[in-house]
């Protein structure tokens, strides 16, 4: 089966101008070496290599195709990166990044008590549940309908404005309870959006360079990432303890630390300053039908301006994959663009040089 407008994985995926598009969702955001390689094969083999870091701290995998959608799902599920009833796997919703494998006890607790409760299949399709704290990385102002903070045996649980707390260990009970409020008769309409739509969060700061407990972060540029790109981040972890540690903030998490100019190299990020952190884009055209621009081509160019402040770029109207944060948003029409600032339109019929102009980029 193959979905437009919603959220895409391994067993319904989204049909894209350049083939089908998959996702998979690694537990608690820890993938081993090992399956980064065999994921990176799979991407070049099965699809048209072409894979993304997406918001979410998943991986997707574009240029699938009808036939080679089932081998690639074989290729997933034998990793143990995916549930194998396709209703489980939908309902596997835990956005969590574990610094270490003792820290994922909690979010893999949860995400099997969320993937055996058949009452919640009819969940709204982006409801998220955000775990952080006690060795994860913080997950500030990334959008969840549910969070979960640690603080050491006790589990703080925020859903639509309301705070409970319990011990870690009745922590999965709880939130099934309450994911069965959310998907009652209100459902189709109903999104909690805790801590969002009533107290709204800073967004953290990508994780890029030196991090806290020995830990490297290296940015994945406006979230795409080659094969080759991938299994060369699987061969720097094996340089430590094997895990590459994916997170919301598109970037990936190493053990150690690897030298800047080798990662540079790569076209990846270690420096916090680089000005394509301060860009975003969707994948725009050709990869996306509806889209009106290269949005991700044009982000690139416009990271060589330097700009001081967040963009997104939209390939068109529907603003697919803007941050929230975006001060600035240039959506694509007609192979130009409007210019809107905070939500509010300014300039329109731009080209990408008069975009940049307005903006204060060029002369």
């Amino acid at each position: 089966m193959t979905r437009r407008g919603a959220c895409p994985d391994l067993f319904a995926p989204m049909a894209a101008a350049d083939g089908l598009l998959a996702r998979v969702k690694p537990p608690a955001g820890l993938l081993a070496a090992p399956a980064a390689r065999a994921l990176a094969e799979a991407a070049a083999r099965c699809g048209n290599g072409a894979i993304e870091l997406t918001a979410r701290g998943s991986l997707q995998f574009r240029g699938l195709t009808p036939a080679s959608l089932s081998p690639f799902a074989e290729i997933v599920l034998a990793l143990g990166l995916a549930a194998a009833d396709p209703a489980a796997e939908r309902r596997r919703r835990v956005l969590a990044c574990a610094l270490h494998p003792a820290a994922a006890a909690l979010p893999l607790a949860i995400e099997a008590r969320l993937c055996a409760d058949a009452t919640l299949d009819t969940l709204p399709v982006k409801f998220c549940v955000r775990v952080e704290g006690d060795g994860l990385l913080p997950l500030a102002g990334i959008g969840a309908d549910i969070v979960v903070r640690l603080a050491g045996e006790t589990a703080h649980i925020a859903a639509d404005g309301v705070a409970w707390s319990c011990a870690v260990a009745d922590a999965p009970a709880l939130l099934a309870t309450l994911a069965r409020a959310a998907a009652g008769p209100e459902a189709s309409s109903l999104r909690i959006r805790a801590l969002i739509r009533h107290q709204p969060e800073r967004r953290a700061a990508p994780p890029i360079g030196k991090q806290a407990e020995g830990l490297f972060g290296i940015g994945i540029p406006f979230g795409a990432i080659t094969p080759a790109c991938l299994a060369t981040l699987a061969t720097w972890a094996e340089a430590s303890d094997g895990l590459l540690r994916l997170t919301p903030h598109r970037a990936v998490l190493l053990a150690g630390e690897v030298d800047a100019a080798t990662i540079a190299q790569q076209g990846l990020i270690a420096d916090p300053a680089d000005p394509r952190l301060r860009l975003s884009a969707c994948v725009g055209s050709p990869g996306c039908a509806a889209a009106e621009v290269p949005a991700r081509a044009d982000a690139a160019w416009f990271a060589a301006l330097h700009p001081p402040m967040p963009i997104h770029l939209a390939g068109c109207a529907k603003g697919c994959a803007r941050p929230e944060d975006a001060e600035v948003t240039l959506i694509g029409r007609a192979g130009g663009y409007d210019l809107t600032r905070a939500g509010a339109p300014t300039l329109a019929g731009l080209s990408r040089e008069a975009a940049a102009r307005a903006l204060g980029l060029l002369p």
